[in-house]
């Protein structure tokens, strides 16, 4: 089992995402863009955290998401993901991340190995079993 210790050199960083996902979870387009200055921060403070590349990963997937599949957006959620997957592979976020950009950019087939693998880890990973269901619904193996 994973236990979350937060080590003090890194309490400032916890304090930031926090900070951000409390904005985050507002769901209002100030908030957003609150919740993206601490990411931001957060980043610069320890670019290897993999709790913030997933934030950063998150917030550019809801803006893609909002904006129909903006392409740029989408390429920032992969490189924030494929970072985070590089600082701990034992985490299901960027790997539902990656599955969920690829059935935005019309490939599920691609997203299902990803999907499976976050549910591998986090077999009660909401986020990850609604993706899946949209990629085999999209398959025609729903």
């Amino acid at each position: 089992a994973r236990t979350f210790q937060v080590p003090w050199e890194s309490l400032e960083t916890w304090q930031l995402v926090r900070r951000g996902r409390w904005h985050m979870n507002r769901r209002t387009r100030g908030d957003t863009e609150i919740a993206l200055d601490f990411f931001e921060k957060a980043y610069r403070e320890d670019a290897n955290s993999s709790a913030v590349l997933n934030e950063l990963a998150w917030w550019y997937f809801w803006r893609a998401w909002l904006r129909f599949g903006d392409s740029d957006d989408l390429d920032k959620v992969e490189q924030y993901a494929r970072k985070a997957l590089l600082m701990d592979s034992l985490d299901a976020r960027p790997h539902a991340h990656l599955g969920v950009i690829d059935i935005m950019r019309g490939q599920p087939r691609a997203a299902i190995e990803h999907l499976e693998e976050a549910l591998h880890i986090n077999p009660s990973f909401a986020f990850a079993r609604s993706a899946m269901g949209s990629a085999k619904l999209l398959l025609g193996d729903a």
